[in-house]
């Protein structure tokens, strides 16, 4: 049924948008690709953005959380959920049940898979496997690390999968060292050289499952002397802005943020008239290779 109440007076439906950090490059390329996208079919567009923990002050960051309280879930016309980008757990389940009981319009949850909403995903499964290959297949390399994400976060382990399952294709045996998990932010390059140059260990390929990571271990590299990447490669994923303007240029997989912005806004415009009816979408990277 139409809504008679309006977010706003124009009289255009609403979209949504929740997130935090708003000004990270996948948030801002996805928002732009909702915002250009809502316009082209009329509806207007509200995000509601905190900022994180920023400057690990305490009372801030509690403050911060209440942002995703101001929302009129009730009055929107479709929700778009950023729910991984949110730091706070609880504040994260919060924002999810909001969307669950208190939204009566088609829901988006990106990057994260939700019961009863419509989920646009990137299938952590297989999108590294390009990289990987091109390691093993071009450059005929043998040893390769890979640095994951955080153990608890279940993207980390599909893309640490994704790596294991390759190596034992290729009948490559994987150690300890092989594998460090990571913060998906540059506060552990240093750790992550550490474990994986320890000893006499030297790989020839150092894969991380962000570019954020990728940066953090190229640069330690560098601070230490290695010449990337005639000495050792990285490669990252994501597709980000820094990585092309690394000097050297890092190999990556490319996600279609503004892509998913895009797709977001059409799943919602065309469920206007049947919320309850969910599905998942999955949207293809595409491999940068560069300097590597």
């Amino acid at each position: 049924t139409e809504r008679r109440n309006r977010m706003f007076s124009n009289g255009r439906k609403t979209i949504g948008i929740l997130t935090e950090n708003v000004v990270d490059e996948f948030s801002a390329r996805l928002c732009r690709g909702v915002i250009s996208e809502a316009n082209q079919r009329g509806y207007n567009v509200a995000c509601f953005s905190g900022f994180g923990n920023y400057g690990n002050n305490p009372e801030y960051f509690k403050g911060d959380c209440q942002i995703f309280e101001l929302p009129p879930y009730e009055l929107l016309d479709g929700i778009i959920l950023l729910l991984d980008t949110i730091q706070d757990i609880p504040t994260r389940t919060r924002v999810l049940e909001y969307a669950k009981t208190r939204c009566e319009c088609p829901v988006i949850s990106i990057r994260e898979k939700v019961d009863g909403a419509n989920n646009l995903m990137i299938d952590n499964r297989t999108c590294m496997e390009p990289i990987i290959r091109h390691f093993l297949d071009v450059h005929h390399f043998t040893n390769l690390c890979f640095m994951t994400g955080p153990a608890d976060r279940w993207y980390s382990t599909e893309r640490l999968n994704c790596f294991l399952r390759i190596m034992e294709e290729y009948h490559l045996p994987v150690d300890d060292h092989q594998i460090f998990y990571g913060d998906f932010w540059k506060n552990m390059g240093k750790p992550a050289c550490d474990w994986f140059l320890e000893g006499d260990k030297f790989p020839q390929a150092i894969i991380c499952a962000n570019d954020h990571m990728a940066s953090a271990v190229a640069s330690e590299l560098i601070k230490r002397g290695y010449e990337i990447p005639k000495e050792i490669c990285v490669s990252g994923y994501d597709g980000l802005t820094d990585t092309l303007y690394f000097s050297p240029s890092l190999t990556t997989a490319g996600v279609p943020f503004l892509e998913m912005g895009v797709k977001a806004v059409q799943i919602i415009d065309e469920k206007q008239n049947r919320p309850s009816h969910t599905e998942n979408y999955y949207l293809a990277v595409n491999t940068l290779i560069r300097d590597p």
